[in-house]
Protein backbone atom coordinates (compact mmCIF):
# COMPACT_ATOMS: atom_id res chain seq x y z
CA UNK A 1 0.00 0.00 0.00
CA UNK A 2 0.88 3.64 -0.56
CA UNK A 3 1.80 5.63 2.56
CA UNK A 4 2.76 9.69 2.93
CA UNK A 5 5.75 8.13 3.77
CA UNK A 6 6.23 5.73 0.77
CA UNK A 7 4.95 8.90 -1.55
CA UNK A 8 7.45 11.18 0.21
CA UNK A 9 10.59 8.72 -0.87
CA UNK A 10 9.31 7.76 -4.05
CA UNK A 11 8.92 11.80 -4.88
CA UNK A 12 12.08 12.32 -3.05
CA UNK A 13 14.22 9.99 -5.04
CA UNK A 14 12.51 10.93 -8.50
CA UNK A 15 14.20 14.38 -8.02
CA UNK A 16 17.79 13.64 -6.91
CA UNK A 17 17.52 11.46 -9.83
CA UNK A 18 16.62 14.12 -12.30
CA UNK A 19 18.87 16.26 -10.76
CA UNK A 20 22.09 14.14 -10.56
CA UNK A 21 20.72 13.45 -14.79
CA UNK A 22 20.77 17.36 -15.07
CA UNK A 23 24.57 17.82 -12.78
CA UNK A 24 25.72 14.89 -15.23
CA UNK A 25 29.13 16.44 -16.90
CA UNK A 26 27.94 16.81 -20.73
CA UNK A 27 30.34 15.36 -23.23
CA UNK A 28 31.69 17.88 -25.51
CA UNK A 29 31.95 18.06 -29.53
CA UNK A 30 35.01 15.82 -29.71
CA UNK A 31 33.94 13.14 -26.88
CA UNK A 32 37.30 13.35 -25.09
CA UNK A 33 36.78 15.96 -21.93
CA UNK A 34 33.42 16.60 -19.88
CA UNK A 35 31.90 20.62 -20.46
CA UNK A 36 30.24 21.96 -17.09
CA UNK A 37 26.64 22.48 -17.17
CA UNK A 38 25.32 26.31 -17.42
CA UNK A 39 25.60 27.51 -13.94
CA UNK A 40 22.89 30.49 -14.22
CA UNK A 41 20.66 28.07 -14.72
CA UNK A 42 17.89 27.58 -12.45
CA UNK A 43 14.80 25.50 -13.17
CA UNK A 44 12.04 23.98 -10.89
CA UNK A 45 14.00 24.27 -7.88
CA UNK A 46 17.50 22.56 -9.12
CA UNK A 47 20.57 25.15 -9.93
CA UNK A 48 23.58 23.83 -11.80
CA UNK A 49 27.36 25.38 -10.41
CA UNK A 50 30.76 24.46 -10.92
CA UNK A 51 34.17 25.14 -9.04
CA UNK A 52 37.16 23.87 -7.73
CA UNK A 53 38.35 21.96 -4.83
CA UNK A 54 41.59 21.67 -3.26
CA UNK A 55 43.12 20.07 -0.47
CA UNK A 56 44.39 22.81 1.65
CA UNK A 57 46.17 21.05 4.41
CA UNK A 58 46.84 17.13 5.91
CA UNK A 59 45.25 17.30 9.71
CA UNK A 60 45.91 13.46 9.59
CA UNK A 61 47.42 10.75 7.57
CA UNK A 62 45.20 7.49 8.58
CA UNK A 63 46.43 4.31 9.61
CA UNK A 64 47.90 2.04 7.37
CA UNK A 65 46.53 -1.56 6.94
CA UNK A 66 48.89 -4.52 4.87
CA UNK A 67 46.56 -6.96 3.04
CA UNK A 68 47.79 -9.55 1.13
CA UNK A 69 45.44 -7.79 -2.08
CA UNK A 70 47.46 -4.32 -1.03
CA UNK A 71 47.13 -1.95 1.80
CA UNK A 72 44.26 0.41 3.12
CA UNK A 73 44.46 4.17 4.90
CA UNK A 74 41.50 4.17 7.04
CA UNK A 75 40.50 7.84 8.92
CA UNK A 76 42.67 10.00 7.10
CA UNK A 77 41.45 13.52 7.85
CA UNK A 78 42.29 16.63 5.15
CA UNK A 79 40.76 20.24 5.53
CA UNK A 80 39.48 21.15 2.20
CA UNK A 81 38.52 23.92 0.20
CA UNK A 82 35.26 24.23 -1.77
CA UNK A 83 35.01 27.50 -4.49
CA UNK A 84 31.85 27.31 -6.39
CA UNK A 85 30.22 29.68 -8.64
CA UNK A 86 26.97 29.12 -5.77
CA UNK A 87 28.35 30.79 -2.80
CA UNK A 88 26.35 28.17 -0.53
CA UNK A 89 28.42 25.49 -1.46
CA UNK A 90 32.09 27.70 -0.66
CA UNK A 91 34.45 27.48 1.64
CA UNK A 92 36.31 25.30 4.24
CA UNK A 93 35.44 21.23 4.54
CA UNK A 94 36.36 18.47 6.70
CA UNK A 95 36.89 14.88 4.69
CA UNK A 96 37.15 12.37 6.31
CA UNK A 97 38.69 9.37 3.98
CA UNK A 98 39.38 5.48 3.94
CA UNK A 99 40.94 4.11 0.82
CA UNK A 100 41.80 0.98 -0.38
CA UNK A 101 44.82 0.65 -2.47
CA UNK A 102 46.14 -2.43 -4.94
CA UNK A 103 49.25 -3.90 -4.23
CA UNK A 104 50.69 -3.82 -8.10
CA UNK A 105 49.39 -0.77 -8.14
CA UNK A 106 50.28 2.62 -6.52
CA UNK A 107 48.15 4.81 -8.05
CA UNK A 108 44.79 2.87 -8.75
CA UNK A 109 42.34 3.28 -5.87
CA UNK A 110 38.98 2.89 -4.58
CA UNK A 111 37.77 5.16 -1.55
CA UNK A 112 34.51 6.62 0.66
CA UNK A 113 34.56 10.29 2.06
CA UNK A 114 32.50 11.59 4.70
CA UNK A 115 32.30 15.50 3.99
CA UNK A 116 31.56 18.51 7.01
CA UNK A 117 31.23 22.03 4.68
CA UNK A 118 30.54 25.40 6.79
CA UNK A 119 30.31 28.72 5.79
CA UNK A 120 28.09 31.63 6.71
CA UNK A 121 24.80 30.70 5.60
CA UNK A 122 24.66 27.20 6.96
CA UNK A 123 26.36 23.90 6.59
CA UNK A 124 26.46 20.48 4.72
CA UNK A 125 27.14 17.17 5.38
CA UNK A 126 27.26 14.01 3.72
CA UNK A 127 29.29 11.44 2.20
CA UNK A 128 31.00 10.34 -1.64
CA UNK A 129 32.65 7.76 -3.46
CA UNK A 130 35.44 7.80 -6.00
CA UNK A 131 38.67 6.18 -7.31
CA UNK A 132 41.41 6.68 -9.22
CA UNK A 133 42.41 5.63 -12.81
CA UNK A 134 45.77 3.68 -12.99
CA UNK A 135 48.71 5.76 -15.01
CA UNK A 136 49.45 5.73 -18.64
CA UNK A 137 53.14 4.60 -18.19
CA UNK A 138 54.88 3.16 -14.61
CA UNK A 139 56.26 6.09 -12.79
CA UNK A 140 53.16 8.63 -14.15
CA UNK A 141 50.92 10.08 -11.59
CA UNK A 142 47.24 8.09 -12.16
CA UNK A 143 45.26 8.85 -15.44
CA UNK A 144 42.39 10.32 -13.75
CA UNK A 145 40.24 11.04 -10.41
CA UNK A 146 36.72 10.85 -10.16
CA UNK A 147 34.41 11.20 -6.93
CA UNK A 148 30.72 12.12 -6.56
CA UNK A 149 29.15 13.64 -2.91
CA UNK A 150 25.74 14.08 -2.08
CA UNK A 151 25.44 16.46 0.16
CA UNK A 152 22.32 17.34 2.96
CA UNK A 153 21.94 21.38 3.74
CA UNK A 154 21.19 22.09 7.34
CA UNK A 155 21.03 25.11 9.35
CA UNK A 156 20.41 28.15 6.36
CA UNK A 157 20.16 25.18 3.45
CA UNK A 158 18.18 22.98 5.64
CA UNK A 159 15.90 21.34 2.78
CA UNK A 160 18.50 21.46 0.51
CA UNK A 161 20.53 18.53 -1.49
CA UNK A 162 23.46 19.20 -3.35
CA UNK A 163 24.96 16.24 -5.66
CA UNK A 164 28.60 17.29 -6.91
CA UNK A 165 30.63 15.11 -9.79
CA UNK A 166 34.68 15.92 -9.13
CA UNK A 167 37.13 14.99 -11.76
CA UNK A 168 40.62 15.85 -12.29
CA UNK A 169 43.15 14.61 -15.04
CA UNK A 170 45.57 12.79 -12.43
CA UNK A 171 45.57 11.88 -8.40
CA UNK A 172 47.85 15.14 -7.57
CA UNK A 173 45.63 18.11 -9.40
CA UNK A 174 42.64 20.00 -8.39
CA UNK A 175 38.92 18.36 -8.55
CA UNK A 176 36.91 20.20 -11.13
CA UNK A 177 33.11 20.18 -9.94
CA UNK A 178 30.14 20.11 -11.59
CA UNK A 179 26.83 19.58 -10.01
CA UNK A 180 23.69 20.66 -8.56
CA UNK A 181 21.25 22.16 -5.61
CA UNK A 182 18.16 20.72 -5.20
CA UNK A 183 15.30 22.43 -3.49
CA UNK A 184 13.95 18.89 -1.77
CA UNK A 185 15.63 17.42 1.06
CA UNK A 186 15.49 13.65 2.05
CA UNK A 187 12.28 12.04 3.69
CA UNK A 188 12.85 11.63 7.15
CA UNK A 189 13.35 7.89 8.68
CA UNK A 190 10.54 6.03 10.54
CA UNK A 191 10.47 6.02 13.82
CA UNK A 192 10.53 2.48 13.86
CA UNK A 193 10.73 -0.32 11.12
CA UNK A 194 7.12 -1.50 9.84
CA UNK A 195 6.01 -4.68 11.62
CA UNK A 196 4.15 -5.91 8.10
CA UNK A 197 5.36 -6.02 4.51
CA UNK A 198 2.27 -3.89 3.68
Amino acid sequence: MFSATNVAAVVATAALAGALAVAAPLATQDGNRPAAPAVDDDAGGVTLFSGVVERSRQEYPGNTESHDWGYAIRDALDAVEFTMTDTRLSGQALVRANWNRPVDDYWTWLGTESVYLQNEGGSWTGTGYGYAEPPATEGELGSARHERLVLLGHDGYAGLTAILDLDSEHTGAPLEATGAIVALGLPEMPAEAPTTAE
